[in-house]
Formats: C-alpha cells, structure tokens, sequence
C-alpha cells in the first residue's frame, strides 16, 4: 500500500506545542467536570481533616501516626497523575498544599511541622515529574492513535480507488511477483494474473520500474494486439516495500497517431511529385536556361529549379523568413524587374521593413487566382510513367519506393 499522507501542520488535536518538554499550549485544562476528579480531591480534604483531628485532639500519642495522613496524600496525587496528567496531578498537589497550610502553622501536640512541610514538598516535587511524565506517554498514545487513524483512512481510501480505478494497476514485491491487482488489470491478465510476474506478464525488470521508469508495452488484449503506456513508483507500507505499476491503453491514439503520419508522408509525397513536375517542365521548355537536375555535375550553367526546398526538411518556406546567417538575410518576395539586378545581401532584416513600407507587398495577389492542379499532376504521372522518378532524398529518412541511388553520378560501386 502506498504511505498514509503526513499529520497536519501542528500536530494532532492537543499535542504539545515545541520540543522535548516544551510549552503545552493547547493541553486540556484540569478535568474540572469529572465527577471522579472531584472524588479524589474530596479525599485530599478527608485526609487533611483526620490529620488535623487527630493532632488536635490528642487523641493518639505517636508522631508517626499523626504524621500518617501526610504520607497518605501520595495516594489521591498518584491517582490524579495516572488518570488526568500533570494538570490533574498539579492541581491535586496545589489543592493538598492549601488545606494543609494552617497545620503548618499551629502548635501540634505531636509531629514536626518541618517533617510535615518537607512531605509535602516531596508531594509537590512527585506531582510535577509523575504527572509530567504521565502527559507525555498519553501524548505519545494520543498521536500513535491519530497517526494509525490517518494510514487506515488512507489506505481505505487508496483500496477504494485501486478498485475503481478504469486503468489497470499491479502491485508487485520486490523481485516482481505479482501480489494483487485491480478488477481493470484482472480482466486483461486472467483469473491466473496473481500467479504471474513483471517479467514473464510484460518483459519488464522490477529493478527498472524501482527506479520510477515509464514507457511502452505491447499486449494482447480480446486476441487483439494492444499497445499500453506504463508508470511504475514505489510504494511502502505495513508489508513492506512493494512497486507499483499503472497501466494506460493508448491503443486508439497510437494508432491515430501513425494513421496522421501515414497521411502527412502521403500528402507531403504528392506534393513533391507536384514541384518535380513543375520543375521538369521548365526544363522541358527552358533547356538552356532551366534545370531540375540533382546532382550538381549535371547542371552546368543553368538555373537549378530546387524544388525540394518546399520538402519536410526544409526551414525555409515562407516569405519574410529569416535565414540564419550572420547577415540575417531574408526570404523576400521579388517583382520581375527585380530580379535581374538584386542581390542576396540587398534583402536583410534591417532593409526590408523600409522595402516592404515604400513598394509594399509582391506576393499580396497570390491567393486572388486560382489555377487547377490537375494537370500538373497528370505531369507528375506521366513523368512516372516515362521512368523519371523522385529525386534522392536526405540520408536521414528511410529508403522510399522508386528513388533512385542517393550516390552522386561517377561515385558509385564499379564492378
């Protein structure tokens, strides 16, 4: 089970305030509506008057017995330190010293009115160590009980939610025996999933969940492949350490995730097929001019029409982007006219916002015609058709269908 949550600040209703035997605000003031606290004060006044008889009457003729009421009042200070503390023994002890004082004070036939006062010294002194002791071991009781209150609420309350809880949850021993398991995990694992261990149920080490590991399971849930995320901790209690493991079913959104990838990697593919066409057309039309070939041995003089920089490895693919250069150089849209005189250099994070105030936007028309797609991808089809496949891609992505070698032309394997 898992720790049972810390007491609150301050300690329990009535625990002593400080340290050791420090100040004890809050500690309960003498029982004063016990009628058994009173009883044992009505038997200081009964001691105390016997005393007082007894002296004064002359009725014995022995110290020792009329001493005898003074040692007697260890009795009723005993008793009120056992049952209420020291502020039953205090106020026990302080009500004895009272009655007693006019004795102390009067001619005695027999016993010694210093004996007499050293007794109920020693009385008083008894009081305040006794009683304080006393406080201190109901203390103790009083916050063992509180704090055993607390772990059985706790992990009443951690049962309750271990039952309920939608997600499978495994408890495990130390060398990864299962020890139980909730209704979740039991209607995945079997009626036998006690039987089992971390090792053999999901090829995992207990030493690598003890460490708080995470991460990704594949199960067999219904006959049907499963994938599960897991969160292993630690937790402790009476029985000692145990690891615990939750389990989340991220199934559906795994398989959503890869079926989004599928999609973007399709669209992304038909993209380029667009701008490879586009490109080799160009050079169709534009052979000295225009190129779409790769490798730079291939293109001569001409134009390379790069149209992969729209591909998903690029940074760049937006107008009034930013290159990351010393320059800050910037991706500006141009007007024809421009083109033949501007230099890269012209165009930087500190000229154009002034360019872009004085002449304003070339590419604020773009979106105002719209042109059909479809041939374009019937050039991309017949490309395909004619053997003119993809270019090769960054060496970071796997092998894709029909790309040619990625080995620039005279660096190939020779037989």
């Amino acid at each position: 089970m898992p720790p049972p949550p810390p007491p609150p600040r301050g300690g329990p209703p009535g625990a002593a305030g400080g340290g050791g035997g420090g100040g004890r605000r809050g500690a309960p003031p003498p029982p004063l509506g016990d009628p058994s606290f009173w009883a044992v004060q009505a038997s200081v006044v009964a001691l105390t008057a016997a005393h007082l008889l007894l002296d004064g009457s002359g009725l014995v003729n022995s110290s020792a017995l009329a001493s005898l009421p003074v040692a007697a009042l260890f009795v009723p200070v005993a008793y009120a330190a056992l049952r209420y503390g020291l502020h039953g023994s205090a106020a026990t002890a302080a009500w004895a010293t009272l009655l007693w004082l006019p004795d102390l004070t009067v001619r005695h036939h027999h016993g010694d009115p210093a004996t007499d006062a050293i007794s109920l010294l020693l009385i008083d002194t008894v009081a305040l160590i006794v009683g304080q002791r006393i406080e201190r071991e109901h203390l103790a009781r009083t916050t063992a009980s509180i704090a055993s209150s607390h772990r059985h609420a706790s992990e009443a309350r951690y049962r309750q939610l271990f039952a309920a809880a939608p997600a499978p949850i495994l408890l495990f021993d130390t060398a990864g025996r299962v020890l139980d398991a909730n209704p979740a995990a039991w209607a995945i694992f079997g009626s036998s999933v006690l039987e089992k261990t971390m090792q053999g149920m999901l090829g995992l080490s207990a030493a690598a969940v003890a460490k708080g590991g995470s991460g990704r399971v594949d199960l067999v849930v219904n006959d049907q492949p499963a994938e599960f995320r897991y969160l292993g901790s630690v937790a402790t209690s009476e029985e000692g350490t145990q690891l615990q493991l939750l389990l989340h079913d991220v199934t559906a959104e795994r398989r959503a995730w890869r079926d989004a990838q599928d999609y973007a990697a399709a669209l992304l593919g038909a993209h380029e097929e667009e701008r490879s066409a586009l490109a080799r057309e160009l050079q169709r039309r534009l052979p000295a001019l225009a190129t779409a070939a790769w490798w730079k041995q291939e293109r001569g003089q001409r134009v390379f029409v790069d149209y992969n920089q729209n591909a998903r490895d690029r940074t760049v693919a937006s107008a009034y982007s930013v290159r990351a250069n010393p320059e800050g150089r910037v991706s500006c849209p141009l007007t024809w006219e421009e083109v033949v005189s501007v230099a890269p250099d012209d165009l930087t994070i500190a000229t154009v916002p002034a360019r872009f105030a004085g002449i304003g936007d070339p590419a604020a028309g773009i979106d105002d015609v719209r042109y059909d797609l479809q041939p374009l991808l019937e050039l991309a089809d017949r490309d395909e058709a004619g053997g003119l496949g993809d270019a090769p891609w960054p060496p970071h992505f796997a092998k894709q269908r029909g790309e040619p070698p990625r080995v620039a032309p005279g660096r190939g394997r020779r037989a």
